[in-house]
């Protein structure tokens, strides 16, 4: 991928494009809530 820029740059420009739809589906709530779950799931209890 490094010696195809434009390939690189397609790959990347297609998985954030597919990636920020799917983010675009939920509310802001369901974003605190996932990102909250995320970050706790890090923490040693």
């Amino acid at each position: 991928a490094h010696n195809n820029h434009v390939a690189a740059a397609d790959a990347v420009k297609e998985c954030l494009k597919k990636h920020l739809a799917e983010l675009r589906d939920l509310s802001a709530e369901e974003l605190v809530e996932q990102r909250y779950q995320k970050f706790r799931a890090m923490t040693v209890v």
